[in-house]
């Protein structure tokens, strides 16, 4: 992806930004796949991609990784009004 805007019009991404946005903060690989219904190859390219564009950042805990969305991306869902979709849908 070239820039960090195409990542809110690549569905696969936003699906992962959308969970971490709705579950934020450390969320573990396991529920992220799960919640964003991804193959896990899908969600570790997609994951790839965010965290080198800086939207979400990876930490690891107990030997576990832990997913957060970054400030910046939090900031552009609010803008999207992402809570009102939240509520009124599913991802």
């Amino acid at each position: 992806m070239s820039d960090r805007l195409s990542f809110f019009h690549d569905l696969d991404s936003l699906k992962v930004m959308l969970v971490l946005y709705r579950d934020n903060p450390d969320v573990d690989l396991e529920e992220l796949r799960r919640e964003a219904r991804l193959d896990p190859a899908a969600l570790s390219n997609v994951l790839a991609e965010l965290i080198k564009a800086e939207l979400v950042h990876v930490r690891t805990e107990n030997g576990e990784q832990l997913f957060t969305l970054s400030q910046e991306a939090r900031m552009a869902l609010n803008r999207l009004d992402a809570p009102a979709q939240l509520l009124s849908s599913t991802v």
